[in-house]
């Protein structure tokens, strides 16, 4: 349907009549001839004139249709897009606004927030609804929260909640937000339904729909599968998520890409201490992987403890790179101290700051179960006469393990403890589940029927094995010198870590995820390690005693000992920092925190402690663990507050890399789509929608190719036609002739 804004020009259409008066008042031109016969020029002449005519005539329909368009263009008519049968009343319209609230929205360039731009942008959509109209608001951030789920017209309701909108530190998932918008449009009757997405345009948020096109595509190229297979259960595809079917062909989907062209972000991403465990008066140091989007840059990155900067360091970061640099710690006293690693301020200054807590202990408490002459030489090792005593063990019989007490053991040495009872076995695998390491030597005790009680082994035994004289000695290989076991082990100057072991431990039916760490080669272990749930399992092939090889008294042991102590500690160690949490159980975290423990949040405010009963255990939640910074805690009859914990927000959001706009409709897999790169782009292509579009600038440049179009015809026939009297000769005898 057309409509026009200035319809006074059509009167101008009237003007396509001149070329028909001009064409009707032409004369034709007679030329005179003295000769007393003329049928052979009359009859020239005539065929002269029709075809004059015709050739007229398509000139006049030329000069006709050029007039009209020149007047129908300076009418400025509308092309309506989407309204045919409405006969030029108001068309009324659902639309659902998804609206990205994740901290990358943040960003500042040039005078310009793009959060600020983004609510103006949706207070806007807001404005340009009309009576009759209805909208649906969700935001769109690491979950979906609908602020309006249902189609509502109260539209200054809408705008109170916009405006109270903040951003949120997490990140953002567009694809199950835009779900929600078009389930929310679904039982609308009303014909015109538009949804519209704002957002910076960081690819992150797009990756949902990039995996879901993939797996389409991949769909549609994979063998089909038979029929006991389509029925079988399978894991979650991303395609599940979003389907371009769910969006039909009369929804209109806008989307506003408001970040700016080309981000910058500095932020630290990570954090690793080295070693994991700090213990009083010894240096470490702190790895930190340092992200950057946009061009390479020089930057200086600081460490911060206990309020105070103590460290500096200058490192180039190439475009679009990550890099590490290394901070050396002092050696810091008992207790626990709060720090962060700063980069300079930039566009986005909420992850500038990478916050974290390090816990300095002076002793660490290690359970040790065997009889007398089983722990000897293990006990000796954890407690040497010439170094500083650092570590606290203590030593159970077989039958007297602290169910109840595990929890305050960093680590769980085993020394021909099997066999063990069920309830023993029990604790012993809730222990390391909960972030506990469990180490077993073997022994004359145990039998390999006795391990396959526990669940959480590497491997199983199959057999005690006497090793050959020629084969005993063996020199030992650390199998995976990355793993985390073996981070900051330092042996001893001229060590060759090696054993002559009479005895061994065979093991078959090893786990998926059992791990060969030392050994003589991975066929022949000399110790396993397998990860279950939080914590770590380890099992040797020979005993802690010398009845099966001189692996105690060999240089290797005591340092070795003590690094499996240390990695321990650091296993049931309290995290560096956490991300953002809505609830957070914090009895996951924190030992012995109660309903009447006092907590706040960086900007001081306080959080209520609530107890709720999870599954077998009763547990100690709070809410609204969002803002980065370090929380702090007070005990029940504390009179100050220490450092809990410490948050940030996630890093993956910092990577401001931007999406490529001619990827989304592929992503989407959908047709109706309006594609915005500022805000006056998104309304101007909502009016075109709205209104329609204008055909005035299209008139005028068909008009000027149908001049041209006149003009050469009209050229090439002036210089065709000839004169009667060159088409025509006369012969001597007075006859007149066409010219051959």
């Amino acid at each position: 349907m057309f409509q026009f804004l200035n319809p006074m020009f059509l009167w101008a259409g009237a003007a396509a009549a001149i070329p028909l008066i001009l064409h009707m008042m032409q004369r034709r031109r007679v030329v005179s001839l003295p000769f007393s016969t003329v049928r052979f020029l009359k009859l020239a002449q005539k065929r002269s004139s029709n075809r004059i005519r015709m050739e007229n005539l398509l000139l006049w329909l030329l000069r006709t249709l050029l007039l009209i368009l020149l007047a129908l263009a300076f009418a400025v008519p509308i092309m309506r897009t989407h309204a045919f049968g409405r006969f030029m009343g108001a068309a009324q319209r659902d639309i659902a606004i998804v609206w990205d609230a994740s901290y990358s929205m943040g960003y500042e360039s040039s005078r310009r927030n793009v959060w600020q731009d983004s609510r103006q942008t949706v207070l806007e959509l807001i404005d340009g609804l009309g009576p009759g109209d209805r909208l649906t608001l969700f935001i769109a951030d690491d979950v979906v929260t609908p602020l309006i789920e249902q189609p509502s017209g109260d539209f200054d309701q809408a705008r109170a909640l916009v405006n109270a909108q903040r951003i949120e530190p997490t990140d953002s998932q567009l694809a199950p937000a835009l779900v929600e918008a078009v389930a929310s449009l679904e039982e609308s009757g009303r014909r015109e339904r538009e949804i519209f997405i704002v957002t910076d345009g960081q690819a992150l948020a797009w990756r949902d729909f990039q995996d879901a096109a993939s797996e389409r595509a991949s769909a549609d190229v994979a063998p089909a599968r038979d029929s006991e297979s389509v029925d079988a259960p399978s894991s979650r595809r991303t395609s599940d998520l979003w389907d371009p079917e769910i969006l039909d062909g009369q929804t209109q989907l806008f989307i506003a890409l408001l970040g700016a062209e080309k981000p910058e972000n500095t932020a630290p991403l990570s954090l690793e201490l080295r070693p994991s465990t700090l213990m009083t008066g010894t240096s470490a140091q702190l790895a930190v992987r340092i992200g950057r989007t946009g061009p390479a840059q020089n930057i200086a990155a600081t460490l911060h403890l206990n309020g105070r900067e103590i460290n500096r360091q200058s490192l180039f970061i190439p475009e679009n790179s990550i890099e590490t640099v290394t901070f050396a710690l002092p050696p810091l006293p008992a207790g626990v101290h709060e720090g962060w690693i700063e980069t300079p301020p930039d566009g986005l200054n909420i992850d500038n700051r990478l916050y974290f807590l390090l816990r300095v202990r002076d002793r660490l408490q290690v359970a040790v179960v065997g009889t007398p002459g089983d722990v000897f030489f293990l006990e000796r090792a954890l407690n040497p006469v010439t170094d500083r005593a650092t570590i606290d063990s203590s030593v159970y019989r077989p039958n007297e393990l602290p169910i109840g007490e595990l929890s305050q053991f960093s680590t769980i040495f085993l020394c021909n403890a099997l066999p063990l009872s069920g309830q023993d076995i029990i604790a012993l695998e809730e222990y390391v589940r909960m972030g506990g390491l469990l180490a077993i030597f073997p022994g004359d005790r145990a039998q390999p029927s006795d391990y396959e009680s526990f669940a959480i082994l590497p491997a199983l035994p199959a057999q005690i094995a006497e090793i050959p004289a020629e084969r005993r000695r063996r020199v030992l290989l650390l199998l995976e010198p990355t793993d985390p076991l073996f981070t900051g082990m330092q042996l001893p100057p001229g060590t060759i870590p090696s054993i002559t072991a009479q005895r061994e431990l065979r093991f078959t039916n090893q786990h998926p995820e059992a791990i060969p760490i030392v050994g003589a080669s991975r066929e022949f272990p000399f110790m396993l390690a397998r990860n279950s749930g939080a914590g770590r399992v380890l099992i040797f092939s020979v005993s802690a005693d010398r009845r099966w090889s001189n692996l105690p008294l060999s240089p290797f042991f005591l340092p070795f000992v003590h690094q499996i102590v240390r990695f321990g500690a650091g296993l049931g160690e309290d995290p560096l920092f956490l991300e953002p949490h809505r609830t957070l159980i914090l009895s996951d975290i924190l030992a012995d925190v109660s309903d009447n423990a006092d907590l706040r949040s960086p900007d001081n405010n306080p959080l209520p402690i609530r107890t709720v009963q999870q599954q077998y255990r009763a547990v100690q939640i709070v809410e609204d663990v969002m803002h980065p910074g370090t929380y702090s805690l007070r005990m029940p009859g504390a009179t100050e507050f220490k450092p809990a914990f410490a948050v940030n927000v996630p890093r993956k959001e910092s990577e401001l890399t931007r999406v490529e706009a001619g990827d989304i409709p592929e992503w989407l897999g959908v047709e109706t789509l309006h594609m915005a790169e500022t805000r006056d782009q998104l309304f101007r292509l909502v009016e075109e929608h709205r209104l329609g579009r204008p055909l005035g600038e299209t008139l005028l440049w068909l008009a000027l190719m149908l001049s041209m179009v006149e003009l050469f015809m009209a050229n090439r026939l002036s210089r065709s036609t000839q004169p009667l009297t060159d088409q025509m000769i006369i012969e001597s005898s007075g006859r007149v002739k066409k010219k051959s």
